[in-house]
């Protein structure tokens, strides 16, 4: 957090400025030396250099060896101390300890303190102190020993020199590091105008405060009057009202007046000697820094600990409020979980018959296909036998009772959720309209307005008519039967549209009704639920619509409030419809005339029968097998056209007889087709979806196994 953004990915922009910044403070440091000496009180280059390591990572280190380079280059040869080549190979050695020092600082920092801001708290604030303590230590034996070994300082000197540079080097990181790094902490902060007065008056009277303390600016006081304690309030100020980054800056600013006043001989720092007067105004300085730091951090802290203990008073007292209000209302929480679990129990129990009901369902679906198919297929050819007449026209009745018997079995199974669509393409507003046609009657006994707002470009879509005009019907029933008790106007909208996106179909059926109230909104679909009085419903209505949606890969939604009426929206996915035979169909007559051999495989010898005598009527010639291993003899005798088998028989079954033949008859693997009178189980399911396997379901008729055996020789080709 304490990276500049911009520097952060720029290597060679980060270098240049760190060894301008490290050379120009350098020469500054040395401008403000004490007068008469080189010995400057501050070397800020130190605290620079390990900002910069901080700030903008390990990678910066070339910048502060060219900078402290140049730095002492030009020194040394400004002052003639020794041979170019010396100067060089000692400058060289001083850079080094530099960069080491603000590598080493920064290296100890990482460990100690991590990578957040030091001064947040009082104990990293002491841990950087020591930090800067060590890390100078490194810098001090560096150069020292390089100027003694060269013979610039006298080595009997090297102590004062050591001392000295140690000390100047600490004041620097303690007084500069301090102020880059927690400005450079995002977000920088925001005054409004009254904090913004205020840090000007903090500032400038801190300088004026400064002035009294160290250059006598009251009335006869001496200029070295020790008056050094005069900024401590200022400084105070600055830490208790503002933070670390204004209590930095009020120590840079207390510490440049002091040295300031000390380098031009003024103040009371100056002492008898130059080492007495660099003694004690660092001292100062490391001082004013770390007290004003270590202050400005506790207060910091306690800030943020006010903050959390406010935090965690006013949840104590939303939670004392919320449980007296939950006291209060402490009987009608009991009666209503006591409400809650009788309906707990009373969704359990719905589920339970639920699940009974769908294995029941399924059992009768299946044990009624069968016969189902028996009578369809039989009734049609008892009618194409009679041709016209009295006798024809009640086989008709009963071809068309026994296909509502069909469309009952399979609302059974989609109601279960155990029937796929038996999809072709459908013109939903076609089927919107029959829907309407077929309660016409009714709605207009009641006075019902039906409006039908259907979308004239909507596309076709590859969905089960029948399932789908069972929806629009249940939906339609529903809305008119909501508004039979309505004294105001009774209407029912019915509107279709496309999506913005071309990817789905919308239904929605609106009325005037009363509303259904929020908290029947997550029941209203539960098997068996009914808003209606008894005798009204039965509670699978609105079950069979959303699996009938649901099992067409859509969804169907409510809203509602009470006095509002109500919208069922439904949305159907546009799936696309499968691709054509690439040869096209072969016509009916053409067919009947080739003589195509067949293999049905049922364990039902009435269903194998009549589909044996649908496909003979058509001129081929057609064999029945009462299971798969049977059917895989008569294949072994002679060669087959066409295998139609069922998928679930005793013995091994339609997938097993399947796979046989990929081994045995790979000819046979694209004129096969399954016929079942339940649910593909997922096995069997992924197979089809695999292989693409035609598949049809029982009940059927004459016309859907002739389009659909009439497909297999199509695309099977000449086998």
């Amino acid at each position: 957090m304490w990276r500049s953004r911009f520097l952060r990915s720029h290597w060679p922009i980060k270098v240049f400025v760190v060894a301008i910044l490290y050379y120009g403070t350098a020469g500054l440091s040395l401008r403000l030396a004490l007068e008469k000496t080189n010995a400057s009180p501050v070397w800020p280059p130190s605290g620079i250099a390990l900002a910069a390591v901080l700030l903008l990572g390990y990678e910066v280190w070339p910048g502060i060896v060219v900078g402290a380079l140049l730095a002492n280059v030009v020194t040394f040869l400004a002052n003639q101390a020794a041979s170019a080549l010396t100067i060089v190979v000692v400058s060289s050695a001083i850079c080094l300890g530099n960069t080491a020092e603000a590598v080493v600082g920064a290296l100890l920092l990482r460990r100690l303190v991590g990578v957040r801001n030091p001064f947040d708290r009082a104990r990293d604030v002491f841990t950087f102190t020591a930090v800067a303590l060590v890390a100078s230590a490194v810098a001090a034996s560096v150069g020292p020993t390089s100027l003694s070994l060269a013979g610039i300082a006298p080595l009997p000197a090297y102590g004062t020199v050591w001392f000295t540079w140690w000390l100047g080097d600490t004041t620097g990181i303690l007084l500069v590091a301090p102020l880059l790094l927690t400005w450079s902490v995002e977000p920088l902060p925001r005054w409004g105008f009254r904090r913004a007065v205020e840090v000007g008056l903090l500032f400038a009277s801190l300088v004026a405060a400064c002035r009294i303390g160290s250059a006598g600016w009251l009335p006869g006081q001496a200029a070295a009057s020790p008056l050094i304690f005069v900024p401590i309030p200022w400084l105070v100020w600055a830490a208790f009202r503002f933070g670390p980054r204004e209590a930095a800056a009020a120590a840079v600013v207390t510490s440049g007046v002091a040295i300031g006043e000390t380098i031009h001989g003024t103040g009371p720092f100056v002492g008898s000697t130059v080492n007495e007067s660099l003694l004690l105004l660092q001292a100062f300085v490391a001082v004013v820094s770390v007290t004003i730091l270590a202050m400005a951090a506790l207060v910091a802290e306690r800030r943020d600990a006010a903050a959390h203990l406010r935090m965690a008073h006013d949840t104590l007292e939303t939670r004392v409020e919320e449980r007296t209000r939950e006291l209060v209302r402490v009987n009608e929480r009991l009666q209503g979980e006591i409400a809650e679990r009788k309906r707990t129990e009373e969704t359990l129990r719905q589920t339970e018959k639920l699940a009974a009901m769908g294995a029941v369902l399924a059992g009768v679906a299946h044990e009624l296909s069968n016969p189902l198919s028996v009578v369809t297929g039989q009734t049609m050819l008892l009618r194409g036998a009679l041709g016209s007449g009295p006798l024809a026209g009640r086989a008709e009745k009963i071809v068309r009772a026994a296909d509502r018997c069909a469309r009952i079995v399979r609302n059974f199974l989609a109601l279960t959720r155990q029937h796929p669509p038996e999809r072709r393409e459908v013109r939903l507003n076609q089927v919107l309209q029959e829907a309407v046609d077929l309660l016409e009657y009714s709605l207009r006994v009641d006075n019902v307005d039906v409006r039908l707002d259907l979308a004239p470009d909507l596309p076709v879509l590859w969905a089960d008519p029948y399932q789908l005009q069972q929806v629009a019907v249940n939906l339609i029933t529903n809305a008119h039967q909501a508004m039979r008790e309505c004294r105001g106007p009774r209407r029912l909208t019915v509107t279709t549209r496309q999506d913005p996106g071309g990817e789905r179909v919308r239904l929605e059926v609106a009325d005037t009704g009363p509303g259904i109230p929020a908290e029947l909104h997550i029941r209203i679909f539960e098997p068996f639920f009914t808003t209606k009085a008894p005798g009204l419903g039965t509670g699978l209505g609105l079950p069979l619509c959303r699996g009938i949606i649901e099992a067409h890969g859509g969804t169907i939604q409510l809203e509602s409030r009470p006095g509002h009426g109500t919208v069922f929206r439904v949305e159907l996915p546009l799936v696309p419809p499968p691709a054509a035979p690439p040869n096209g169909p072969t016509t009916a007559s053409a067919l009947s005339t080739e003589g195509k051999a067949i293999l049905v495989v049922d364990d039902e010898p009435e269903v194998a029968a009549t589909l044996a005598e649908m496909l003979a009527d058509d001129g081929h010639q057609v064999e029945t097998a009462p299971d798969g291993d049977i059917a895989l003899r008569k294949l072994e005798e002679r060669r087959y056209d066409l295998v139609l088998s069922d998928v679930r028989m005793p013995g091994l079954d339609g997938p097993g007889l399947y796979r046989a033949l990929e081994r045995r008859h790979p000819q046979l693997v694209r004129r096969f087709i399954f016929f079942t009178g339940d649910a593909l189980s997922p096995e069997t399911r992924q197979l089809v979806e695999e292989t693409r396997i035609l598949a049809m379901s029982k009940p059927f008729d004459a016309d859907a196994v002739r389009q659909v055996v009439r497909r297999a020789l199509s695309d099977g080709g000449d086998g």
